[in-house]
């Protein structure tokens, strides 16, 4: 086999051919891909980020319904206090008010029979006479 001075030439032809290729499109290309690839990386970073603020701002959001819930719990217990605290005196003011109505409806039935009998009383000589000449048939 011989070489002769073509292949050479053509070898060196090649290898410049290379060389001026590399450096006129392999590094663009590099360039472009390198650039594609810290965007990608860039953007999985600020998403990892998002994504830890989101957490954090629903950890927030979370804690703070939990403490609007134990407040809102201990306003309910209150009210809940205070509307039987108010149930209790005035069912003792009712009750306190019946019992004076009460007393003083016995007094005055008291009364009313205490009147009755003595009219009765009167009245009973007078109806008993009157009742045994009606029984008996004769006039008094």
């Amino acid at each position: 086999m011989d070489i002769d001075a073509t292949i050479i030439i053509q070898m060196l032809l090649f290898l410049v051919t290379l060389v001026v290729l590399s450096h006129a499109l392999m590094k663009p290309v590099m360039a472009v891909l390198e650039a594609r690839h810290q965007r990608i990386e860039g953007a999985g970073i600020e998403a990892e980020r998002l994504v830890r603020l989101a957490d954090e701002n629903r950890d927030a959001y979370l804690s703070r319904i939990r403490d609007a819930r134990k407040v809102a719990g201990r306003e309910r217990e209150q009210l809940l206090q205070l509307g039987n605290d108010e149930k209790r005196k005035l069912l003792a003011e009712v009750r306190a008010e019946l019992a004076t109505e009460l007393a003083h409806a016995r007094e005055q039935v008291h009364a009313a029979e205490s009147q009755a009998r003595q009219a009765l009383a009167q009245d009973t000589d007078a109806m008993a006479k009157n009742l045994v000449a009606r029984m008996l048939g004769q006039k008094l």
